[in-house]
């Protein structure tokens, strides 16, 4: 075949390259034009399509699940399967990109709901156009889609209706490697989970349903992503529904503290956006089991808001489980509820907890009745497993926070 150049000028919407391994195009982004919704590629292939953009005119806004990035003329951006993703133009006038995806076999594109609510994967565009005709590759890759077209539909018309499906289990489902399509045929048990948990997202992931409480999970700007992240993970594998509060309902930049060698003090550097669910001033306190104060730098200005420190005062009067890590005993001290108590933090804030009437204890986890009170981030997985000891306790498990106090004080555990 001798060598094609495709113009973009010649078709600025069209596609030139339609095989099966990939589907090459150009795309044109008109001024004013909004995001669509978003949408991956997690299920084309065997283990799901890459995109890549190269924009050639103008400039493309890229939203990757909350996260916008712009890229303008001769720059290009990827995006991974799983990357849920949506595009506009970003410029005044119009904007032309070159796009790809690797591999290009139905289902191609699986697109969400504005809830976040996945919709069931489609076949995408299983008849391209350039100038008008059929692209390169057509050939091959138009019997793949009518076959899958075929197949889809043929499965829904048998598929049992709603009302008289099955309920979901809440046990995994597991099948042997060899009885799936695709399969590489090593021998062990594949598992695909399909467990207890609601379909609407927060923050890219589901959540418990039927939880066994809610637990409040305070952050603000600058809060640490381990001191975050991790306690988060850890409720929602626990049972409980975690509910990310803060100064106000919108999206945190997280950041990374880490101590270089030779430095005396930590190193920051961003790290993931993260979207509160609920203010401070709105929440009713009586509805949650629990509440955990992150750390980072983010205590330090929400300390002074009103709202939360009543709200901790509230947990604490009522002798729920509440705790922190590493700077977020700053937020405790403001509220004046670790007076007479035993607590532990980031070193450099030992002062804050004493100068509050606490003693310090150089430990990476204290607990003194239920407030369970944490180092810093790589202590992350002690905090969590006697924080969600007391919070067994608060909804009648076995005791023995006493016990577990002295223990971890004088540093057995």
């Amino acid at each position: 075949m001798p060598p094609i150049v495709f113009d973009w000028h010649d078709d600025p919407t069209g596609t030139f390259l339609a095989a099966p391994q990939i589907r090459a195009r150009f795309t044109r982004y008109e001024p004013g034009q909004g995001y669509r919704n978003y949408h991956t590629h997690e299920d084309a292939g065997p283990a799901g399509a890459w995109e890549t953009w190269v924009v050639l005119e103008g400039a493309v806004a890229f939203d990757f699940d909350g996260t916008e990035v712009i890229v303008r003329r001769g720059q290009a951006v990827t995006a991974a399967p799983h990357e849920k993703h949506r595009d506009r133009g970003a410029s005044g006038e119009p904007a032309i990109a070159y796009l790809c995806v690797t591999p290009h076999t139905p289902p191609t594109h699986t697109h969400y709901d504005d809830d976040g609510t996945p919709r069931a994967a489609r076949a995408g565009v299983s008849d391209p156009k350039w100038r008008g005709g059929a692209p390169l590759g057509q050939e091959i890759s138009a019997p793949i889609f009518a076959a899958w077209e075929a197949a889809s539909g043929a499965a829904a018309s048998s598929a049992p209706a709603a009302s008289s499906a099955p309920a979901a289990s809440s046990a995994p489902a597991a099948s042997s490697a060899e009885d799936r399509p695709g399969s590489n045929g090593h021998a062990g048990e594949v598992r695909e989970y399909h467990g207890n948990y609601n379909t609407p997202e927060r923050n890219g992931t589901p959540y418990p349903q039927g939880a066994r409480g809610k637990v409040l999970l305070v952050i603000g700007d600058a809060a640490e992503v381990t001191d975050t992240l991790y306690p988060w993970m850890r409720l929602m594998e626990a049972g409980f529904e975690c509910v990310v509060a803060a100064p106000e309902v919108r999206e945190y930049q997280l950041v990374l503290h880490e101590r270089p060698e030779g430095w005396h003090i930590t190193r920051e550097t961003p790290g993931y956006m993260f979207k509160a669910d609920i203010a401070f001033k709105d929440i009713r306190p009586e509805e949650y089991a629990g509440i955990l104060i992150s750390g980072g730098r983010a205590p330090e200005y929400i300390r002074y808001d009103q709202d939360l420190l009543n709200t901790v005062r509230w947990f604490v009067e009522q002798g729920r489980p509440v705790g922190s890590v590493c700077h977020g005993i700053e937020v405790l001290g403001t509220a004046d509820v670790i007076r007479g108590r035993r607590v532990t933090c980031v070193p450099k804030c030992q002062f804050d907890a004493e100068v509050c009437g606490a003693t310090y204890v150089a430990a990476p986890v204290v607990v003194d009745g239920p407030m369970v009170t944490a180092r810093g981030a790589r202590d992350g997985w002690l905090w969590m497993r006697e924080f969600l000891k007391v919070m067994d306790e608060a909804q009648g498990a076995p005791a023995g926070s006493a016990a577990r106090n002295q223990a971890l004080t004088a540093g057995a555990r």
